[in-house]
């Protein structure tokens, strides 16, 4: 042992790399953080192919409903899809380009939100579950924006942009109590002419929480001075 560390203090190559692998672990940077982003992003993808495919479970018994007349459980279906494209694009638009900060208060949120939406791809043949699962999917999405304003991430922003983005979170907040309330109502009252209308509510409520973030995405752009 003593003979092989005088062989490693005689031989600079050895000690060089010995040296190497020394400062390469206490080597820490902007490209550790990046990467973990990624990894985020990647992580949340995965729970989204999940969620798409517990979607496509649930094609064919939502085929034999159609077939039954509840023609209706179709809305709730391209909702879901909406829903996941949307999620989707917060996810890699906030962690990847807004820098979204790193932490567990903040992971948590996101991961349940993802989940749900597993769930919700599993309700699309029970309406009133289908809401409820939402109505949690956007709870944690509220939560997750009151913990970024709590984190200072909306500090960058001018003063006109955070109040367009504290309406925003009010009008999530709203359709959080709407799904809560349809979910109840559903399931105490199911009807095909409940179902249509709250199925119709959701899609057009999906493709509106859509275009809200293309339109604040190309707003951020802008002000960031985005690409």
């Amino acid at each position: 042992m003593e003979n092989k560390k005088i062989a490693t203090s005689q031989n600079p190559a050895a000690k060089e790399e010995q040296v190497s692998k020394s400062i390469l672990w206490k080597r820490r940077g902007i490209d550790d953080v990046y990467f973990q982003r990624e990894t985020v992003v990647n992580f949340l993808s995965i729970l989204g192919g999940v969620a798409v495919g517990a979607l496509l479970t649930q094609f064919f018994p939502m085929i034999e409903q159609v077939r039954d007349s509840r023609w209706q459980l179709l809305l709730f279906f391209a909702a879901s899809i909406f829903i996941q494209i949307n999620g989707w694009i917060q996810t890699s638009w906030g962690a990847l380009v807004l820098k979204w900060p790193i932490s567990i208060p903040l992971l948590i949120p996101q991961f349940m939100g993802s989940f749900t939406t597993c769930i919700m791809c599993l309700l699309v043949t029970v309406p009133s579950g289908w809401m409820a699962s939402v109505g949690t999917f956007l709870m944690f999405g509220v939560l997750h924006e009151l913990l970024l304003m709590k984190t200072g991430a909306w500090d960058i922003y001018p003063q006109k942009r955070v109040k367009t983005y504290k309406t925003n979170l009010l009008f999530f907040l709203s359709m959080m109590i709407l799904t809560f309330l349809a979910s109840a109502h559903l399931y105490f009252y199911p009807s095909k002419i409940n179902e249509t209308i709250w199925g119709a509510i959701a899609l057009l409520g999906s493709i509106a929480a859509l275009v809200l973030q293309h339109q604040v995405m190309k707003q951020e752009k802008m002000e960031l001075g985005i690409p």
